[in-house]
């Protein structure tokens, strides 16, 4: 799971491995160790109480609890991220983290499959051949027609 925070708005990123473990356990955690043994952490927790998304922030963790069915939900749809609400100080999104498509080296395989990805290479697969092309390709070149047409007048002028 990732966390990434600017100005007042906190966004969790969850691979499919944290979506499963939200869903089989009820909470995800990660840490940052600091030296001398202090700790920062962030956990995503689904809840079967919780009426809405709520963010709070308890010792060195930031926790965001969601309804669960709200998290069962997200998890099995299309849909890529929830989003808390707006009026709680700070703004909440949750969502799914996509493979990377400039670093092709440092793609994560337990993120989920990235839809632009996924449409270009439906697109390619999709894509009508050109048949001009193949016309194209298969017409003399016009300078061998040229010299075709010389051999011709000149075996046919012989006597």
């Amino acid at each position: 799971m990732k966390l990434r925070i600017q100005e007042n708005v906190l966004r969790f990123r969850l691979t499919q491995r944290d979506v499963a473990c939200v869903l089989d356990y009820g909470v995800v955690e990660r840490a940052i160790r600091f030296p001398a043994g202090r700790e920062f952490s962030y956990a995503l927790a689904s809840l079967p109480n919780a009426a809405e998304i709520y963010v709070d922030y308890i010792g060195d963790t930031i926790l965001v609890a969601s309804p669960r069915g709200v998290v069962n939900e997200w998890s099995r749809s299309s849909q890529v991220s929830i989003e808390g609400p707006r009026d709680s100080g700070v703004e909440v999104l949750i969502e799914k983290d996509f493979q990377c498509l400039h670093r092709p080296a440092e793609r994560d395989p337990d993120a989920y499959p990235n839809p632009i990805a996924i449409a270009k290479k439906r697109s390619a697969v999709s894509r009508p051949r050109n048949r001009s092309f193949s016309r194209i390709a298969s017409a003399p070149e016009p300078a061998d027609a040229e010299a075709e047409a010389r051999s011709r007048s000149i075996t046919s002028s012989e006597p």
